[in-house]
């Protein structure tokens, strides 16, 4: 069922941005945040995101989806010892499961801003603007910025390498009105 896919002989990222996603469940406990290192890049072909275990920070794993070669590059360390692997993935029938498991029941979330229209705050000298989020789960705020940060695609359907020009065009109402920017908070 998995089969072995080509890869590029290095990566490249620009840099990283740290997402702190913080939750609160039913009753109004908050758990423990959780740290995720997004790796920006130039490269729309590419986008990878890097996880360390809060308890044990020696145990990462990084992530990285190649849609060129249409694989997934798992890159493990485990106290020390370094493990990777490589598996293929139809991007086009992957991109279009999720999008029609996740939004085609949900298209409202990507049309909803903040409660307050024209709620704006600053953020890291950038511009944004609030969006309420609700689905099901419960509801979360974001702050977006008014355009895409060069080498941050991934929070912008428009430009993720993940969310092809097929995709959009079968779904383009949610995404007509999707933020075009960047998330920031």
């Amino acid at each position: 069922m998995i089969k072995p896919a080509p890869t590029e002989s290095e990566y490249a990222f620009t840099g990283y941005m740290v997402m702190e996603v913080r939750n609160t469940d039913k009753k109004g406990r908050s758990e423990d945040p959780v740290k995720m290192q997004y790796l920006l890049s130039d490269n729309l072909e590419f986008m990878g995101m890097s996880f360390a275990d809060p308890k044990s920070p020696e145990n990462s794993t990084t992530s990285i989806i190649d849609t060129k070669n249409e694989a997934i590059v798992m890159l493990m360390e485990n106290k020390g010892e370094k493990s990777s692997m490589a598996i293929r993935i139809d991007h086009e029938k992957k991109c279009r499961e999720w999008w029609t498991r996740k939004w085609r029941n949900n298209a409202r979330i990507l049309n909803t801003k903040s409660p307050k229209p024209g709620t704006q705050k600053t953020i890291l000298g950038y511009q944004c603007e609030e969006y309420l989020i609700t689905s099901e789960d419960g509801e979360g705020h974001y702050w977006v910025t008014e355009k895409p940060i060069e080498g941050l695609s991934l929070f912008s359907p428009q430009s993720n390498p993940m969310v092809s020009n097929k995709t959009m065009d079968q779904y383009s109402s949610m995404f007509s009105n999707a933020p075009k920017g960047s998330f920031l908070e």
